[in-house]
């Protein structure tokens, strides 16, 4: 392990171990946590979310102590210190993460806990690697670390769940559970296992399904129902031009199209297309020095439909107040009467966080909330 010391390691006790390569294995877990999450960001991969640890002294020798009880043996030194664990949202992504360890870092093993799982218990499943950073990370970040060894679990969020209940009632293997509960354990274990697969299966043909919804309106399709899928694919298609928010923000607009009473996809373009001109005004009126589109391309549609559709204003509005009341603050809604193009610090009722204005842009102070 690299630890420096004018003794050999076996004239070192745990407990010096520890004290002497705490602070270097803490270092170790942070900039494991940061380099995995900018690797994730980088290839898109979504995640639950990557948290770290370090074993704490007691934790550490307590595992020191079982491993010499039931091996007989001298212990390694490091007993994963460091660890990162990395929460995925489908069994799929499992592997797109473990393609990225092998990709960027040095993987010294790998134990796939799932494949080798019984076929009855939905238990302690996860797959661990062990890690380094590999020598092409350089710079100051990461003198020191390359030879320290790190853990890094992987599973998915159900997985987590189950381990963390699991751990909770310490039920450690059949044996400890009651006889009177496997039955019932079972069961629930099975069910966790199922939700797992129909969640990947649901990912999986959400995506074929937004697919369809942009070829079907590509080729002119508009006697669709309002959901997400349409209603994204028919704002990228009429303002392609623009920069496009983010997916996962067209599911208001879609819920506050069925609010408004919109039932096909052919009144949505018609009212989207009727307000353009005056979100187009409005565009215009907060544009900076660059001339830069203020709004996103679900910004455009947003504003349009505020200004053509009473009924949608009207949805918008109830919905932010009914959201403000939640919150237990006042709503900032504003009509469409309130928005004219010839006052910038009303017309920008939009905000990056709804994905209507171009989030690149500063946000002016005046801006007043749509949302």
């Amino acid at each position: 392990m690299g630890v420096e010391s004018s003794r050999s390691p076996a004239e070192v006790t745990p407990e010096e171990f520890y004290d002497a390569t705490a602070s270097a294995f803490d270092r170790l877990r942070q900039e494991g946590e940061f380099t995995l999450k900018h690797f994730l960001t980088q290839r898109k991969i979504k995640v639950h979310s990557v948290v770290s640890r370090l074993k704490t002294r007691e934790s550490y020798l307590g595992k020191v102590k079982r491993q010499e009880t039931m091996q007989g043996e001298e212990p390694k030194e490091s007993f994963d210190l460091a660890g990162v664990r990395v929460v995925c949202l489908f069994l799929s992504d499992l592997e797109r993460v473990g393609q990225l360890l092998r990709d960027e870092f040095d993987v010294i093993s790998e134990d796939n806990k799932i494949l080798g799982a019984a076929e009855d218990v939905f238990g302690y499943m996860s797959v661990h690697y062990v890690i380094r950073f590999s020598k092409s990370m350089s710079g100051p970040r990461y003198d020191g670390l390359h030879d320290l060894d790190f853990e890094v679990q992987v599973r998915t969020i159900l997985m987590d769940a189950w381990a963390n209940v699991s751990h909770y009632l310490d039920y450690k293997g059949e044996a400890s559970i009651p006889s009177e509960l496997r039955r019932d354990f079972y069961a629930l274990s099975g069910l966790f296992y199922v939700a797992d697969r129909q969640f990947e299966t649901f990912s999986r043909e959400s995506g074929r399904s937004a697919k369809r919804a942009s070829s079907a309106i590509a080729e002119g399709g508009r006697d669709l129902e309002v959901n997400l899928n349409t209603v994204e694919a028919l704002v990228r298609l009429l303002f392609s031009d623009r920069r496009r928010a983010p997916r996962n923000t067209f599911g208001v607009l879609a819920e506050e199209l069925a609010d408004a009473g919109y039932r096909s996809m052919a009144a949505v373009e018609r009212d989207i297309k009727k307000g353009t001109p005056s979100a187009l005004d409005i565009d215009e009126a907060n544009r900076d020095s660059s001339g830069r589109p203020y709004l996103t391309d679900l910004g455009m549609a947003r504003v349009a439909l505020r200004h053509a559709s009473a009924d949608y204003a009207n949805a918008m509005t109830e919905r932010s107040e009914r959201r403000a009341k939640r919150e237990g603050r006042t709503s900032k809604a504003r009509a469409p009467r309130a928005m004219k193009a010839d006052a910038p610090k009303r017309a920008r009722t939009t905000k990056a966080a709804s994905g209507e204005e171009d989030a690149s842009r500063p946000k002016s102070e005046g801006s007043d909330k749509a949302d």
